[in-house]
């Protein structure tokens, strides 16, 4: 006789990370830094710096703030084993997770099937989520057995 366990809802909306923004200003600085270091011409770099700060900008104003109208904000995991993505502009779509899911030690990045081929990412760590949340997350992922784990705690 297999039974299977219903999970309570568990609503994943993290804040602002300052780990992922230090993270975000730190690796394109040195990308700035390549960039003033090119023997190139002067147009090359202020073009090839533009897209640097362009890449900054995007991902402190997305993954990190959450707040592009296609940004994934929120993610609910329903009892079933469902997935519900919220998105910054109020839209509201099923999702699949995927084996793509990164579960690190301190980092979880979410990864989702929203749509036919569209790929969604939501970035975890101790400081955007709630500690207990983010060990309740850990466990039902373990759980279920969807993702492999990277780093010490995940191996059997």
């Amino acid at each position: 006789m297999t039974s299977r366990i219903q999970h309570p809802p568990l609503r994943i909306r993290p804040g602002v990370s300052r780990g992922f923004a230090v993270f975000l200003v730190a690796a394109h600085s040195l990308g700035l830094a390549v960039v003033s270091a090119l023997p190139t011409g002067a147009p090359a770099r202020v073009a090839m710096a533009a897209a640097v700060l362009l890449g900054l900008a995007c991902g402190l104003y997305g993954p990190v703030m959450h707040r592009f109208p296609w940004s994934l904000r929120e993610a609910v995991w329903r009892g079933d084993g469902g997935w519900a993505l919220i998105f910054a502009d109020g839209r509201e779509l099923e999702g699949r997770l995927l084996p793509a899911t990164y579960v690190g030690v301190s980092v979880v990045v979410l990864a989702f099937r929203c749509g036919r081929i569209r790929t969604c990412f939501l970035p975890l760590s101790s400081d955007n989520l709630d500690p207990d949340l983010m060990r309740r997350l850990r466990v039902r992922l373990r759980l279920t057995g969807t993702v492999k784990w990277r780093g010490s705690e995940g191996t059997p």
